[in-house]
């Protein structure tokens, strides 16, 4: 068999509350990336938006058969909604961050409750361990007052010798 002992519950606490701000950190990571890859996306195609729009104003100058005028409206609506949907995913993205962020917060305060737990235990296994030691330290010193007054009593004590019978002044 081992000598080892049981895990303590606190200890099992505080590894399961590492562990779970751990993953909460790693979604936070995933919510913020995807976020980062939303805005780089709606700024290319606000980007775009502008440049087809300016490119249009100029264009407007010169006449243009009606197709192409009827193509480019339809491009640049196409546009406008892949920004409209780029914009709600984006809002999605930063509710999910932030619920992601408030998680791990959480999860953070978990971790340090459940340290805090296992120092006040460690903290009261110590004081216990101290107060054992203590008394184990009482115990031999009495037990040596004891023995040294026993020799003192057997070497010669004051007291007068009495061969097994009192002695009365």
């Amino acid at each position: 068999m081992s000598d080892q002992k049981p895990p303590d519950a606190r200890t099992v606490l505080l590894d399961k509350a590492q562990r779970s701000a751990e993953q909460r950190a790693q979604v936070l990571a995933q919510h913020q990336q995807r976020l980062a890859r939303l805005q780089a996306s709606a700024q290319r195609v606000g980007e775009m938006l502008a440049d087809y729009q300016r490119r249009l104003a100029e264009d407007h100058r010169h006449p243009r058969p009606m197709a192409d005028t009827r193509n480019d409206r339809l491009f640049l609506h196409n546009l406008q909604g892949m920004a409209d949907k780029l914009g709600q995913d984006l809002r999605a993205g930063v509710a999910h961050r932030d619920a992601a962020a408030q998680a791990l917060a959480e999860a953070e305060r978990a971790v340090l409750q459940a340290r805090k737990l296992l120092e006040l235990a460690e903290k009261a296994r110590r004081a216990e361990q101290e107060r054992r030691e203590q008394a184990a330290m009482d115990g031999w010193s009495t037990m040596r007052h004891a023995h040294k007054a026993h020799e003192h009593d057997a070497a010669g004590s004051p007291l007068k010798k009495t061969q097994g019978r009192p002695e009365f002044s």
